[in-house]
């Protein structure tokens, strides 16, 4: 049996356990900051300003510890299904494009193939040869054409 580890920030991102919560504190981060932030996205723009990542402590500690949604060090479980749910649908256009590229692949084969082409023309030969139906289409114009001929002669 093969056990897969996940780096540990990707298995802190896909938990969600007891004590662990993956959504933003908004209220905890105002009365951090002292009120110069009231959201996340407040107090991300204020450490752009001052070239700072979530990790950096501007007073009041680091910006991922109360929004790690906003500093992307978590996706809540939702947005998770909705990702896989993106994915799977990605997946099933990606097969039948590849399917569409396939089937014209192989018919563009075919045309290409002038072996392939002769021997679908010989065949059709052989077939109306067999069928007696081989110079049907030119006697059938030549009747037409002495048929005109003896209506125009007849009328002159």
């Amino acid at each position: 049996m093969m056990t897969i580890v996940l780096p540990s920030s990707l298995s802190d991102a896909l938990s969600e356990g007891p004590g662990v919560t993956c959504k933003d504190r908004h209220e905890e981060l105002e009365q951090a900051s002292r009120g110069k932030a009231s959201s996340c996205q407040e107090a991300l723009q204020l450490y752009r300003l001052n070239d700072a990542s979530c990790e950096d402590d501007l007073g009041f500690g680091s910006l991922d510890i109360y929004c790690p949604v906003t500093c992307g060090t978590c996706t809540p479980p939702g947005h998770l299904l909705d990702q896989i749910e993106r994915l799977r649908d990605d997946i099933r256009d990606l097969k039948q494009l590849l399917k569409v590229v396939q089937d014209s692949t192989a018919a563009q084969r075919a045309l290409r193939d002038p072996r392939a082409e002769l021997k679908r023309f010989f065949q059709e030969i052989k077939s109306r040869y067999e069928r007696g139906t081989l110079l049907k289409p030119f006697f059938d114009s030549l009747n037409t054409f002495q048929g005109l001929v003896r209506n125009l002669t007849s009328s002159m």
